[in-house]
């Protein structure tokens, strides 16, 4: 099915776009033109300029836009956002030879997972001073 057939359907109030990244902005355009909600797969467009268009169709057609960045709704990296928020650490860090993994969590953000779940394992954490 072509998505632009999804797009004129009414029972569908919101749709997930997952295409190349040149491919995005006519399908941004598309979707908020036929009033659609918008999930948008990382990253956003592949330049400024098309960034700042994709923000201006979305406005005109009335519609939400929302990046998928599901890192940000793990357990581990919400508790490490809420201990930073909070002041009970001030710096976290992950060594440079750690590298993104293939479903897109670095080794240092597992290692949060495991030790959110009880196991131990190497960790960069400063307290405040």
């Amino acid at each position: 099915m072509d998505y632009r057939q999804v797009l004129d359907r009414r029972d569908i109030d919101a749709v997930c776009i997952a295409l190349p990244h040149h491919l995005y902005l006519e399908a941004v355009e598309r979707a908020a033109q036929a009033g659609k909600h918008i999930l948008l797969e990382k990253l956003m467009a592949p330049s400024l300029e098309e960034c700042d268009r994709i923000l201006e169709v979305v406005a005109r057609g009335g519609v939400k836009l929302m990046l998928a960045r599901a890192m940000r709704f793990i357990p581990a990296c919400l508790r490490a956002k809420a201990l930073l928020t909070s002041g009970q650490i001030d710096h976290m860090e992950r060594p440079a030879h750690l590298s993104q993994n293939s479903v897109g969590c670095s080794r240092e953000e597992q290692s949060h997972m495991r030790k959110e779940a009880g196991h131990e394992e190497a960790y960069h954490i400063r307290g405040p001073r």
